[in-house]
């Protein structure tokens, strides 16, 4: 697995690159290959050319990629792009869409764990979306809904865009942690966000929420004042719209597979919103993590001998974006 992050470094060198809840404890043809960035936009219309070559399967190596998704006024193209990591091979890839945490507020794309993320993706045969979304600072100058209506743009972008991309349309999964994981719930158990793009709930194969505690966003209104009145404000109601258990009590579950990945004193709210996904004809697991702190969760997915979360989240996506298996 490192040799691949040691593939991938060594490209950014010589590149650049801009049913039931289960509780669970502890070939030589050739091919058009995208060598530059693309833009799409939401707000405002623009457009790159794309140099292509023609390879032959066999020879490509792990590449990444810059996307831009969505442009806006006085915003960072860098707030709204994502870095595409693909495999050797041809494809079409799986993807694995990676959303970051940092409270909202902090946290990057091409932070190191992304390399870490690519790894694991890569040793499941998958290509990883690693995607930045608008951030409530003042340089991302983002606020409730920008984030889940920045990850959803994304991946209306994938969709529209696969077969250029490499990747394949039919298996997309999201990844979250901390912020990161609420964003991606969110982003699913609220379905206009999908319909919005003219994309069905199903577009999503599965989610993995790893260790967020905003299923119920009253309760980190109380805990964490900062963090969320900063990112939601303090209106009731808003937090109540964005609060995943709440969209499932109101709307029902979605089509979308759900690991809950979950730690700590809030383990709780947790389990109750894969049991409110399940009590709706819905399909989600929780796995605890036993002894491991918010960041251990996140910075251990996928490391060689890792026996608490890993075995579990790739059979979950094994399950998810096999075909034969699904």
């Amino acid at each position: 697995m490192r040799r691949i992050v040691v593939a991938v470094l060594a490209l950014l060198t010589g590149c650049g690159s801009s049913g039931g809840r289960d509780e669970i404890v502890a070939g030589s043809a050739s091919t058009s290959f995208m060598t530059s960035s693309t833009t799409s936009s939401t707000s405002t219309s623009t457009s790159t050319s794309t140099t292509t070559t023609t390879v032959p399967c066999n020879h490509l190596e792990p590449t990444i990629t810059n996307h831009v998704y969505a442009t806006y006024p006085g915003v960072g193209d860098r707030f709204t792009s994502f870095d595409l990591y693909l495999p050797a091979g041809c494809g079409p890839f799986p993807v694995l869409v990676w959303v970051h945490g940092g409270a909202w507020v902090g946290g990057d794309k091409a932070n190191p764990e992304a390399l870490d993320r690519a790894s694991y993706a890569f040793s499941l045969g998958y290509a990883l979306a690693s995607t930045n979304y608008r951030l409530a600072n003042k340089f991302g100058k983002g606020f409730w809904p920008d984030y889940p209506n920045d990850v959803a743009d994304a991946v209306a972008h994938i969709v529209g865009n696969a077969d250029t991309l490499l990747l394949d349309a039919e298996r997309i999964s999201l990844l979250g942690h901390s912020a990161g994981g609420h964003t991606v719930a969110i982003l699913s158990a609220d379905r206009s966000y999908m319909s919005a793009r003219g994309l069905a709930d199903t577009t999503l194969d599965c989610v993995i929420a790893n260790d967020t505690v905003g299923y119920r966003l009253a309760d980190r209104a109380t805990s964490y004042p900062i963090a969320v009145d900063n990112a939601f404000g303090t209106d009731p109601e808003v937090l109540a719209d964005a609060s995943p258990s709440v969209r499932v009590e109101r709307e029902g579950a979605p089509a979308t597979r759900y690991l809950i990945i979950t730690r700590g004193s809030a383990q709780h709210r947790a389990v109750e919103f894969a049991d409110l996904v399940v009590a709706a004809g819905g399909d989600a697991s929780v796995l605890f993590a036993g002894d491991y702190s918010h960041e251990e969760v996140n910075r251990v997915l996928g490391e060689p001998n890792e026996n608490v979360i890993t075995p579990t989240v790739s059979e979950f996506l094994r399950r998810c974006l096999t075909p034969s298996v699904r």
